[in-house]
């Protein structure tokens, strides 16, 4: 309709050219003014008639053809989907039969022990001579790490000798219980910063009996070198530790780093 109109109008355009040319021209000859219209009249409606064709041959081409291959697109990406749909459904049952595969042989698994690593546990201290690996984090959150051996030990009389000779106001153990002096090495690997220092001492450590009883510090003054210090971390400490146990008490652990509920930290053996 857009083109028969601008045809139309270019047309009419022409007729209103001729008839400002007439007005203007006086002089021109009426009879061939006359088949001048006439002309043009012809004229016009053969350009109508081409006019409609041309309208017929787009509105065909767009409604038909372009219509048709569009249809015929959303039909192939119909098709397409239908493809995906049905590959989908498949790898959901694949899916879910390699779901219930996996559930029935796990079942049909042994329960596997869990091994707790040495020196992880109460019940699996780590032995003598052996060094562990440990770190501590402070209430700021702050990262320590260390390496703790516990190197040597002394028990009963051989521990108490050691005990007087360090100072003549240390007490004798009290009745059914004995000394254990404790050789440990310390050495701070890393800190939050190489400038942050770290006070260590026996009293980091606990000795806790076979049975689990959690023993008092002993306040005496231990053998030369004591363990106690204020490390930066590269430096290392190595002394001795002194602790009261029952005798009674074949299989002692000592345990550093526990938590306040008494767990994780590391364990070590105080016996051979």
């Amino acid at each position: 309709m857009e083109t028969k109109q601008i045809l139309s109008g270019l047309i009419l355009g022409l007729i209103i050219g001729g008839g400002v040319g007439y007005f203007i021209s006086p002089q021109t000859n009426v009879s061939e003014y006359k088949q001048t219209i006439d002309g043009l009249e012809s004229q016009i409606a053969n350009f109508q008639d081409l006019v409609s064709d041309l309208e017929e041959e787009v509105e065909d081409s767009y409604s038909i053809q372009e219509y048709n291959e569009l249809l015929g697109q959303i039909s192939v990406l119909h098709s397409q989907i239908n493809e995906y749909e049905a590959d989908l459904n498949e790898k959901d049952n694949q899916i879910e039969e390699l779901e219930d595969t996996i559930s029935n042989l796990s079942s049909q698994l042994p329960s596997i022990p869990q091994v707790e690593e040495p020196g992880t546990s109460r019940s699996n201290p780590q032995d003598i001579g052996i060094t562990m690996n440990c770190w501590y984090k402070d209430w700021l959150d702050k990262y320590y790490y260390c390496d703790i051996t516990v190197l040597e030990i002394k028990r009963g009389n051989s521990a108490w000798i050691l005990i007087e000779e360090a100072n003549m106001f240390n007490s004798p153990p009290e009745s059914g219980y004995e000394y254990i002096i404790v050789k440990i090495k310390f050495d701070y690997t890393r800190g939050p910063t190489l400038d942050t220092s770290w006070d260590v001492s026996e009293y980091d450590f606990d000795a806790i009996s076979e049975d689990g009883f959690v023993y008092d510090s002993s306040y005496v003054v231990s053998p030369s070198p004591e363990f106690d210090a204020e490390l930066y971390p590269g430096a290392s400490l190595t002394g001795w530790a002194a602790y009261l146990v029952k005798k009674t008490d074949a299989k002692p652990v000592l345990a550093w780093g526990r938590d306040y509920e008494g767990q994780g930290g590391v364990w070590f053996k105080l016996y051979s």
